[in-house]
């Protein structure tokens, strides 16, 4: 519900004897559209009332008065042309209404959780290939270590033969 709060000037507003007085009565109005007819229900409400005020500040409220006046000119031609709007669209095609827009909406929905769903699973899977990348990169450098050891090893076994066989040449020549 929307609530406006409007401040009239009284008719009686200036007593000659007294100087300028300002009473102020201030109206509650909302303004609820009536669904079958489109006619507007207005309700209205008077509170309180204020008893002086200077001339200043009956200026000011002139000024309000006149700024509020043209916000509500302003929200009427809104509402004109959102009426015009609404009529020019139900003289239109009546083949898109508003059943199949929300269809359609309630389709684009869908859509975009599934690939929120699509986007949240790749993003594991990637997390997860890259935990597997990770490990099989340690792997790797094990395997690369122990090629390592090994070609230390063989090398060191060939040296050890190599020599040997020297060895074996120098002291035994004959025993070949």
């Amino acid at each position: 519900m929307h609530k406006s709060y409007y401040k009239f000037p009284p008719k009686e507003g200036v007593a000659a004897e007294n100087g300028p007085r300002r009473s102020i009565n201030t109206v509650s109005v909302f303004i609820s559209p009536n669904s079958r007819s489109g006619n507007y229900l207005c309700q209205t409400l008077a509170t309180s009332t204020e008893p002086r005020g200077s001339f200043d500040e009956i200026e000011s409220l002139r000024a309000e008065v006149k700024r509020l006046s043209d916000i509500v000119t302003e929200q009427a031609e809104l509402l004109l042309c959102i009426q015009r709007a609404l009529s020019e669209k139900a003289g239109e095609d009546k083949s898109v209404d508003k059943l199949d827009l929300l269809t359609e909406f309630n389709q684009h929905k869908i859509a975009v959780a599934c690939l929120e769903r699509d986007n949240v699973a790749m993003e594991s899977m990637i997390k997860q290939l890259e935990s597997a990348v990770a490990s099989l990169t340690i792997t790797v450098g094990h395997q690369c270590n122990e090629l390592l050891l090994l070609r230390n090893a063989v090398r060191g076994l060939y040296v050890h033969c190599l020599f040997s066989s020297l060895l074996a040449h120098l002291f035994f020549p004959c025993h070949l």
